[in-house]
């Protein structure tokens, strides 16, 4: 009876096991890859050239975006703006000048244009009706006196006296009408033309002058951002790993001062095999485990397109052959404990 009981229970628990694997061999296994923090560093440089006067910070220090990490001298960048100031003040006034000159020009071709006034015709009229009264009262005086002369009436002074007056007052007769008729005319075409040639040559001086006002305003900003450049800023959110110069060095423009390590977002670099491709995909939570057990929330954020052959960090000599695509996994918060290539493991839930 004792072995009847012994086999029941052999045979209740083969049925268990049997279960239990049949249960496990038909439920999806997760998706476990190996991958490694990304190490994202920026060297942090001058954008301008100039001798070292301060740095305020040290390697090891968390910064923050737009922190003041050093200064140059910037005493050469801030002469610089004031002689662009200087610059363009003098611009400004030769802008004015030329259009003065312009508008200048501008009126003297419209008087041209305009012919002369109607006042100034109207007087020249008059001047020769005047003329032609004296001319004819002259003219009258001079026949009297031819008569007189025959008749021994008059000398020979005389009458000459009388034709002289005649003559000059047909001469202003002849001069006044000139006038008049030079007045009706208007200006002539040669004068207009100069006036118009005038006028363009002080449009280009304007033009001219604008343009170099755009330059001195131009090298103003150029002369402001330099100066502004002399202080250096974090441009994200880190922590320094080296400090490669000191005060009192003289810098060239683009020279490494700082290397600055990201820390924000995390990211985590994986490789998945081409036969797993299927199981991820763009948005989907994974779990990133350290070697210290700790865990992490992230998000797969890039999948590439291309395949590539297995790393050698990543998987054993005998398939490294195997095609795998890159992924890339985000950590937005909360992995400030995970060290720029530190290796750790993607659970991808299936």
């Amino acid at each position: 009876m004792k072995k009847v009981f012994v086999i029941i229970v052999i045979a209740l628990a083969g049925l268990a096991g049997y279960y239990a694997y049949t249960q496990s061999s038909t439920k999806t296994q997760d998706l476990v890859l190996s991958g490694n923090v990304d190490i994202r560093s920026v060297n942090v440089s001058f954008r301008v050239s100039g001798r070292l006067a301060e740095l305020t910070a040290e390697e090891g220090a968390h910064v923050k975006k737009g922190e003041l990490l050093g200064k140059l001298d910037a005493q050469p960048y801030e002469i610089a703006v004031r002689q662009a100031e200087q610059n363009i003040r003098t611009a400004q006034a030769g802008v004015e000048q030329a259009r003065c000159n312009e508008q200048s020009a501008l009126a003297a071709l419209q008087l041209l244009e305009s012919g002369y006034r109607q006042e100034e015709i109207a007087k020249a009229t008059a001047e020769l009706a005047a003329q032609e009264v004296l001319l004819l009262n002259a003219e009258r005086e001079y026949n009297r006196m031819k008569g007189l002369i025959q008749a021994s009436a008059i000398s020979e002074q005389t009458l000459d006296a009388a034709e002289r007056e005649y003559l000059s007052r047909k001469q202003l007769v002849e001069a006044s009408r000139a006038v008049l008729a030079q007045l009706q005319a208007g200006y002539r075409k040669e004068e207009i033309e100069k006036a118009r040639a005038q006028l363009a040559t002080a449009s280009a001086a304007v033009k001219e002058a604008e343009a170099r006002l755009g330059l001195a305003e131009t090298q103003l900003e150029q002369a402001q951002l330099n100066l502004a450049d002399t202080r250096l800023v974090s441009p994200d959110a880190g922590i320094l790993m080296t400090r490669a110069l000191e005060p009192g060095s003289m810098v060239a423009a683009g020279a490494t001062v700082y290397t600055l390590s990201l820390r924000h977002p995390i990211r985590i670099r994986a490789w998945v095999d081409a036969v797993y491709l299927g199981k991820v995909h763009l948005g989907q939570k994974v779990r990133v485990t350290d070697d210290s057990g700790q865990h992490y929330e992230g998000t797969i954020s890039f999948i590439s397109p291309q395949a590539e052959f297995t790393p050698k960090t990543v998987e054993t000599a005998d398939i490294r052959t195997t095609l795998v695509y890159r992924i890339q996994i985000t950590i937005p918060a909360g992995a400030e404990n995970l060290n720029a290539g530190a290796p750790v493991s993607v659970l991808i839930p299936q």
